[in-house]
């Protein structure tokens, strides 16, 4: 991650009930963490293209946050989400969306036009999906599912 109007480069990930990042370019303070209340060992980041906001689902507990970001780092408080979610989350920008992947299905929930989740959410039928992967396509705008075998 870049932060916007700066020549640092911040890395942000999602670990064990926190969100750490590391910027490359503090002496004072290269680590810094920002702890959430609920959260589970397996955090999938994502990041929104053109938004400062990061996407981040944990996959054993079905919880997912959104976090607003300043000059690279999470701030404010998260907003959470509780969905059966086992993927990292995929960003699907003409839809608006971010598309998550649990056993089964596929769920899409739609998002304001600053990057926040809304209420709006389609839970898609996907087979015999297992819910581990998700890949997407921004040139084809297709969210693409792996499953065991076509019906």
């Amino acid at each position: 991650w870049f932060a916007a109007g700066t020549n640092r480069v911040v890395f942000v990930g999602a670990g064990v009930e926190a969100i750490g990042t590391w910027d490359l370019t503090s002496r004072r303070a290269p680590l810094s963490c920002l702890s959430l209340g609920m959260s589970g060992w397996h955090g999938h980041v994502a990041v929104h293209p053109t938004l400062p906001m990061l996407y981040i689902a944990w996959g054993d507990n079905n919880w997912m946050a959104t976090v607003e970001l300043a000059n690279g780092f999470p701030t404010l408080v998260p907003q959470e989400l509780f969905t059966p979610n086992q993927s990292e989350p995929m960003f699907m920008a003409k839809l608006n969306r971010v598309a998550v992947g649990s056993g089964g299905h596929v769920t899409l929930i739609k998002l304001t036009a600053y990057g926040w989740y809304t209420h709006d959410a389609s839970i898609i039928p996907a087979g015999n999906y297992l819910g581990e992967a998700l890949a997407y396509s921004p040139k084809f705008e297709r969210l693409y599912v792996p499953v065991e075998s076509l019906p």
